[in-house]
């Protein structure tokens, strides 16, 4: 069987619960059933497409084998992605995570923490044969609302509430904006962009821009998720590029990370995002908290190592 538990934003104590089955769901199909959605950063075998879904076990569970990750050594991994950053080279920007494993983190203890420190984040607690045991507690909507009306956010640099947004995290922020307005302008959606704002979440602070988004008739959400995803803000520019370098070399295999989750419901209100601020449990009592970093031109190894570790910080 699987299960979900999860606090919507501004739910306060309030709590969904879902007992089921995982469904493996294609990433083309339109139809989805209702539930909560786990999809990989990249889909493969081992890490499918799911829909946890309300009801009985119907058979489609089956054993969850991933492997311990093989350890990064991030300074290396930093200086061959940042030498492809900048002008005259593949990539205006690149995204480079880092698995942490931490031994006795304890589920219920970390899902409670999370609802307590992060009111205004998607908390879930996720246990499924297929992707395992997640817990997380993410800001980042990928898409929002219902019918032909929906919502979005470009939502990247990272900064503490005592410094000042520097040129790097309002370039970097910029980036992933004008990617989402260029995905969205030639497909017919009306789109409202607001202006750049500052968005708190615990400790750190984020840029974000908000869209608001109508849908022409022809156009239904699952398409649209397929063009947004991965954005920048968890992959790169350009984004088909830069998904294929990070799975070449960022030396280990992200799964849900960077991911999408949240609940579908087909008839009534869809809260999908971004699989940010989230751990991994083992069986062994082992659990890996993922992180990452949009790495541009002038980024340094020891600032963005610095940034990664706030982040694990704030999920541990």
């Amino acid at each position: 069987m699987s299960s979900v538990r999860y606090r919507l934003p501004g739910e306060g104590e309030q709590e969904h619960h879902i007992t089921g089955h995982s469904r493996i769901v294609s990433v083309h199909e339109d139809n989805w059933p209702e539930g909560f959605v786990m999809r990989p950063f990249h889909i493969t075998p081992q890490c499918p497409f799911l829909m946890i879904c309300e009801g009985e076990d119907d058979g489609t569970d089956s054993g969850c084998n991933l492997p311990l990750h093989e350890e990064q050594n991030y300074p290396e991994v930093f200086q061959y992605f940042h030498s492809h950053i900048g002008e005259g080279k593949e990539f205006r920007k690149l995204v480079l995570s880092h698995p942490f494993r931490c031994m006795g983190m304890q589920k219920e203890t970390l899902y409670n923490l999370l609802k307590e420190k992060y009111p205004n984040a998607l908390v879930y607690w996720v246990e499924s044969p297929i992707a395992g045991c997640w817990i997380g507690a993410t800001p980042e909507v990928l898409l929002e609302g219902s019918g032909k009306q929906w919502r979005t956010m470009a939502l990247a640099g990272t900064k503490t509430r005592e410094e000042e947004w520097d040129i790097k995290n309002r370039e970097e922020q910029s980036l992933v904006a004008s990617f989402i307005m260029e995905r969205l302008l030639p497909t017919g959606i009306s789109v409202e962009a607001s202006s750049p704002h500052t968005y708190s979440i615990g400790t750190l602070q984020h840029l974000c821009t908000d869209f608001d988004l109508t849908l022409p008739e022809h156009y239904s959400m699952p398409a649209l998720l397929r063009i947004l995803h991965p954005t920048p803000a968890v992959c790169g520019v350009p984004q088909r590029e830069a998904m294929h370098f990070i799975l070449r070399h960022e030396g280990y295999d992200r799964r849900y990370y960077a991911g999408i989750v949240g609940p579908y419901h087909p008839e009534g209100d869809t809260r999908l995002h971004v699989n940010i601020r989230c751990t991994q449990f083992y069986g062994d009592g082992s659990a890996y908290v993922y992180a990452g970093s949009g790495l541009m031109p002038d980024s340094t190894a020891m600032e963005e190592w610095a940034e990664i570790n706030r982040k694990k910080d704030s999920v541990c």
